[in-house]
């Protein structure tokens, strides 16, 4: 394709900015010790799959520029490269279900499920192991798409049009779980409106720190968090669109239309932990404030150094010059 050059520029520009995006909402959890309970390392967990995801974009859009600009392509860092974001976004999957999974649980029962190790062990196992043991499985599968339902990075070898067993291969290393994510995620969220809802409509005015006072492990902001499969559906659909069309009506969808929804999923697909840090800590006012006497500090700090400086020059100035009028008269005396 004659824009694997400006597609993989794209990409790389955007995964960049992600893997930035998702290390400052790193920190921001690490430094601010209000935000380390449940929810919160959840969306670490998920940030930290989505920084992977987006590194893998980098190694796999550096490997087509290279063709691209007359250099080999090396296939086995387009495999290694498949390996790792096949896995990093089988782990996103899982990761998002699970916030959806454990605000509900936080609303809908009486019981601080952060206190439960148990619950911990199945998450970890469901968002690290079960998406390896995938990846491992898919292993032989792995290589070069081509652009087909891809950016400019590798997933699972193709021919075209995408082969029965190639589909499934597909489905099962990434878009199945995507469906499924969004589906669980959804009905999780109309079941929390109808709670919503209901209580309303019983007289009874729903707040969700009303609900969970009794909980230490939430913050009426962590409400957005039910939104979580929005970001998700809105940042992948391109490719998803990209990928039913190619298995389904192969050769329909116009050279420019596929272009132009090659080009969003190539930002879309990358962006994922940039857009976690905008939505869950720029628009967070408790995290704004906290980043706004964060920065302030570091202006006084500043300051006070230029300050400190300045005096030293002054009184070193001040010396010399008391110095100076000695050395004068001292070589008077000489002659």
């Amino acid at each position: 394709m004659g824009d694997t050059g400006a597609l993989s520029a794209l990409t790389l520009v955007s995964s960049s900015a992600s893997v930035l995006g998702g290390i400052c909402l790193l920190v921001t959890h690490y430094k601010i010790k209000a935000l380390h309970y449940g929810l919160r390392n959840i969306l670490c967990f998920l940030t930290i799959s989505d920084i992977l995801t987006s590194s893998g974009y980098i190694v796999g859009a550096t490997n087509s520029m290279i063709e691209s600009s007359g250099g080999k392509y090396s296939d086995v860092v387009c495999k290694a490269q498949s390996f790792l974001t096949t896995f990093s976004n089988l782990a996103s999957f899982s990761w998002t279900s699970m916030i959806a999974v454990h605000l509900y649980l936080l609303v809908v029962t009486p019981m601080d499920w952060d206190k439960k190790k148990s619950l911990k062990v199945v998450y970890h196992i469901i968002g690290w192991l079960i998406p390896a043991y995938i990846t491992v499985l898919m292993l032989n599968n792995l290589g070069r798409n081509d652009d087909k339902t891809t950016g400019p990075w590798c997933w699972i070898r193709t021919s075209s049009p995408p082969q029965t067993m190639q589909t499934v291969a597909m489905l099962i290393s990434g878009k199945l779980w995507e469906i499924l994510t969004y589906t669980l995620s959804f009905v999780l969220f109309v079941q929390l409106k109808m709670k919503t809802y209901t209580e309303k409509k019983n007289d009874r005015p729903y707040r969700w720190h009303e609900m969970v006072a009794n909980l230490s492990s939430f913050r009426p902001e962590d409400a957005r968090l039910c939104y979580i499969w929005l970001p998700l559906y809105l940042l992948r659909v391109w490719g998803t669109v990209r990928f039913f069309v190619a298995i389904s009506y192969p050769g329909h969808l116009s050279d420019s239309h596929n272009l132009l929804l090659l080009y969003l999923q190539c930002v879309g697909d990358s962006s994922h932990a940039l857009v976690n840090f905008i939505l869950f800590c720029v628009f967070d006012k408790e995290i704004r404030i906290k980043y706004g006497k964060a920065c302030m500090r570091w202006v006084c700090a500043r300051k006070a150094d230029a300050g400190e400086s300045l005096e030293v020059q002054l009184t070193v100035s001040v010396r010399y010059q008391s110095i100076e009028p000695l050395s004068n008269l001292m070589q008077s005396k000489n002659t």
